[in-house]
């Protein structure tokens, strides 16, 4: 149970927990990218303990729960993308799919679902400068964590986290909106695919978090959403880029597609995955590995 005094006081604590999300200090503003500001670090501990409140102690933190959805929302849209913020949007992003999970709370995130997946989920699926840097000085590392999964702070990796929380209550409405935002993603990809092959990176993410329901290291993906079309959009969109020529262009999305087929390994008929395994051989050939 809450201790009697913070349930007393809760109000008190709540209205300071408030002002300090709000609050803007430039001069207080780190001056190395990579690292924190002490604003940052106190929202960061005022997000993980209303988290932990709306986790731990539900009844009492429901009256707050609408006004620090907002404020959590609000810092998510200007918070900026340096790696010194990570922390502050992954502890954010987590106390929205927390909540966007809770069927207690469907009223609240119904009409906002289609503003979450443009304006949290797209934004911190994008890869940054620094994603791009680490992946050309250790692929194999880059590859790894991603098909792995233990990259589990990550921007990235939390907003995939996000769509199947979104799911869990909202599965037809989310799986309707993810794949309009996959048309325009496939569509300004393939209007450009040298220029713009960071979309095609963003939809192939995109379908896996929305996709596989259930997964295990061992058996890859044992429970798909039957609507998220990923048939059509391995053999559309992944095989070519599988069978392709050049092994050596597009090296990010080519680590995509060999993670999309590896998780979906066991959706697809045997025929195919014979078929298919020479051409991932072949792109073991590529400069990035």
């Amino acid at each position: 149970d809450l201790p009697e005094f913070f349930e007393d006081h809760i109000q008190e604590w709540m209205a300071e927990f408030d002002k300090l999300l709000k609050y803007k200090n430039p001069t207080l503003d780190s001056d190395d990218d990579d690292v924190p500001g002490p604003v940052e670090l106190v929202q960061t501990a005022i997000v993980e303990n209303i988290k932990l409140y709306a986790n731990k102690y539900e009844e009492e933190f429901r009256p707050f729960i609408n006004n620090f959805t907002e404020c959590t929302w609000s810092l998510l849209m200007v918070t900026p993308a340096q790696v010194k913020y990570d922390d502050l949007v992954v502890v954010s992003i987590k106390f929205i799919t927390q909540l966007v999970g809770n069927v207690r709370l469907m009223d609240l995130f119904r009409p906002t679902l289609g503003e979450i997946a443009m304006k949290i989920v797209v934004p911190n699926l994008n890869l940054r400068e620094s994603d791009l840097e680490r992946f050309e000085d250790n692929p194999m590392d880059y590859i790894r964590s991603d098909i792995e999964g233990s990259d589990v702070d990550s921007r990235r990796r939390v907003a995939c986290d996000l769509i199947r929380g979104m799911c869990r209550n909202f599965e037809d409405e989310t799986t309707k909106i993810c794949d309009q935002v996959k048309t325009q993603l496939l569509s300004e990809y393939s209007a450009n695919p040298s220029a713009n092959w960071q979309k095609m990176d963003c939809a192939i993410t995109l379908v896996i978090a929305l996709a596989a329901k259930r997964q295990t290291q061992q058996l890859g993906v044992t429970e798909v959403n039957t609507k998220a079309g990923v048939d059509q959009f391995f053999t559309q969109f992944v095989l070519p880029c599988i069978t392709a020529e050049d092994v050596n262009s597009q090296p990010v999305v080519k680590a995509d597609v060999i993670k999309f087929f590896t998780t979906f390994r066991n959706q697809m008929p045997r025929d195919l995955v014979t078929n298919v395994l020479p051409h991932l051989a072949r792109l073991l050939q590529a400069k990035s590995f």
